[in-house]
């Protein structure tokens, strides 16, 4: 019984952070209908701004002011500069380049303030820590009853707001019906910047309050909580601000009381787990959010054209690769074709399967996942294991493996049945936070420990442990070329079609005789297989594979990338994966030339792919290789425009 006070009050206390930052949350969903994903990521970049404030002799006070303003600016800068442009855009578009935010933000902070590595806070507020009282054991400082009181203040002035004041009216009328709030004579595009500025101060004002808890910061601390933060939003149905207190309250009470149970205290991931559970229950319950496009990335239709010279083009294209990847596989150990590089584009082959998974379940049925990387170090981590301890042959394992984490992928797509779009993508990234602090810690027995579990890539005299061998880049090449060609056999198939109905319209598909049951779950199962079998593939050039091998960043970044390179194309995949591995090379030797610090060339890639994601989302939503695919027409229109007007009659003659 000692224990349950203690849990009450740490409940209590995290329980008002998860509302200030879902307070964000709601307001920002309810007038622009996006779930803003980078509201931990703000959070992180105005807490740093704080943080170099102080190092600076700026008073805590003044520097949170600050801080706050600039969380307020940067949320109108997202809705202005890049929301407004696709303001007709649907939800889901919206939300993808928030994720871009997520990314850029995330990486501005690494590189700007040093955020990659683990920060000492606890100086940046001198008297936080010290302590008022106890309850059965546990001190309760200054700083948690600053949390508490601040939250409970923040709640009655933004009940105040929103039914006494005539801009909080204006910004219900808008979140209930948009029109008639135009006609009221309201600038909507004020009100969302409004919601906006509203939303990234309290994500700010949250990211204060928690960081003296943490004692130490990096630019993915505050990222994790968006998911704490999305299932109390969730549970109050991303439009209700006290039933989103409540779910706070709900939230934050369970996993403290939960964390208490015999044989619970102390399990890795346990609070992430809850808030995993909850945000399916959430789902469930409420029956107004599974309302949602499915669609992922809304794209302009081009009718096919081939043009003759368009043919030979592609088919020289296809050859110089063919050319070129056959001379990296018989190439020595220098130069372009050395074995430094052949080592990268084995790398390329084992992660192209990973975003061919993502072709297959976004971009032929429409579903979006964040936790693809996730289902690849589920690959990888049991190729580990049946390699080293079960001694199979690696052309065995990686199959088996993939095998393996289909059924999981099932599973996981057990809620796509009833949700799509933003609900589908919180599920799934909370998935990846699961995996992460859960099924991928130490302590649990599939992740081998600290060490790792250490892979023997070997099948008879094939030894493939060796970075440099040639053996090692047929390999991948070769999966990479069965999944790819397997891909492409699937787009032309009646099963490809079928997936193609339910990512263009699902009532449309149902009144086809589509189950979209069997194609949701058959989606999710293939893709999870494919990026098992991909991860498998990449643990085969690694000496043993470890949990931060499997970032669970790393998954949005996957996303962000095929979207970038073209999220329907099986070219697209390879193109994605090239930027991923040879993103950060290109960059580290930039870096060198113009005496930069090369260690940064990973934050650098990082934070070009979230630009990057934000301007594709914007301007081509198609993509790299979707762009490529318009050539065709737009060249031959170009060329008949010039034949057109080099035999047009000279000036002042007449045509017969």
């Amino acid at each position: 019984m000692s224990l349950i006070g203690p849990a009450l009050v740490d409940g209590l206390i995290i329980s008002s952070l998860y509302a200030l930052l879902a307070a964000g949350l709601v307001i920002i969903h309810s007038t622009s209908g996006v779930i803003n994903f980078a509201q931990g990521a703000l959070a992180i970049f105005a807490v740093f701004v704080l943080k170099s404030l102080t190092d600076h002799g700026v008073n805590f006070l003044t520097a949170a002011l600050v801080a706050i303003a600039v969380g307020a600016l940067i949320g109108v800068a997202i809705d202005r500069l890049t929301l407004a442009p696709v303001r007709r855009a649907s939800a889901l578009n919206r939300s993808i380049i928030t994720i871009g935010w997520l990314i850029t933000l995330q990486y501005a902070a690494v590189l700007l303030f040093n955020a990659g590595v683990s920060t000492n806070i606890s100086h940046i507020c001198g008297r936080c820590g010290e302590r008022l009282f106890s309850v059965g054991g546990l001190g309760v400082n200054a700083q948690d009853v600053v949390t508490v009181l601040v939250t409970a203040a923040i709640g009655v002035g933004l009940a105040m707001f929103f039914t006494r004041t005539f801009l909080g009216v204006a910004m219900r009328a808008a979140s209930q019906n948009v029109d008639a709030t135009r006609l009221m004579g309201v600038s909507v595009d004020s009100v969302s910047a409004l919601a906006w500025a509203i939303g990234g101060a309290l994500a700010t004002v949250g990211g204060i309050l928690i960081t003296p808890r943490l004692g130490a910061l990096d630019s993915g601390t505050l990222t994790i909580y968006l998911i704490e933060s999305l299932a109390a939003a969730l549970l109050g149905g991303l439009r209700s601000l006290p039933r989103t207190a409540v779910g706070a309250l709900v939230l934050g009470m369970s996993q403290e009381l939960i964390a208490i149970v015999p044989g619970l205290r102390g399990l890795p991931g346990l609070k992430f787990s809850v808030a995993f559970v909850v945000i399916l229950a959430a789902l469930i319950i409420n029956p107004d959010l599974a309302r949602t496009s499915a669609q992922v990335v809304s794209e302009k239709v081009v009718e096919p054209f081939r043009a003759r010279w368009w043919t030979y083009t592609r088919r020289a294209a296809i050859a110089t690769v063919v050319l070129f990847f056959l001379l990296v596989g018989i190439g020595g150990t220098g130069g372009w074709f050395g074995d430094v590089n052949r080592f990268y584009w084995a790398q390329v082959f084992g992660d192209a399967c990973i975003f061919l998974s993502l072709v297959v379940l976004t971009g032929f049925v429409g579903q979006i996942s964040l936790c693809q990387f996730t289902f690849a170090g589920f690959g990888a981590f049991l190729t580990a294991i049946f390699t080293a301890r079960w001694g199979l042959p690696f052309f065995l394992a990686v199959p088996l493996a993939g095998l393996c984490t289909a059924p999981i992928g099932m599973i996981i797509g057990i809620p796509a049945l009833r949700v799509r779009g933003l609900q589908l993508a919180a599920v799934t990234l909370a998935f990846t936070l699961v995996g992460d602090q859960l099924l991928f810690a130490q302590s649990f027995p599939l992740s081998g420990g600290a060490a790792g579990q250490p892979v023997n890539p070997v099948a008879g005299p094939i030894d493939l442990s060796d970075p440099t061998a040639h053996s090692l880049f047929w390999t991948l090449l070769a999966g990479f070329g069965v999944v790819a060609l397997a891909v492409a056999a699937l787009q032309r198939s009646p099963s490809g079609r079928a997936f193609f109905a339910v990512r263009d319209s699902e009532d449309a598909a149902t009144a086809m005789g589509i189950s979209l049951t069997r194609v949701k779950l058959a989606a999710f199962s293939l893709a999870a297989g494919i990026a098992g079998l991909g991860g498998g593939l990449f643990a085969l050039t690694l000496p043993s594979v470890s949990s931060p091998d499997f970032n669970p960043g790393l998954s949005i970044t996957f996303l962000a990338l095929i979207i970038l390179a073209g999220i329907r194309s099986v070219w697209g995949a390879l193109v994605a994966a090239t930027l991923y591995i040879w993103g950060p090379v290109v960059i580290r030797a930039v870096l060198g030339h113009v005496g930069a610090d090369p260690a940064q060339a990973f934050s650098y890639q990082q934070l070009l792919s979230g630009l990057l994601l934000i301007v594709t989302v914007i301007v081509n939503p198609t993509g790299i290789v979707g762009s490529l695919a318009e050539l065709p027409l737009a060249g031959t229109l170009v060329a008949r425009r010039l034949r057109g007007r080099r035999a047009a009659p000279a000036a002042g003659t007449e045509v017969a």
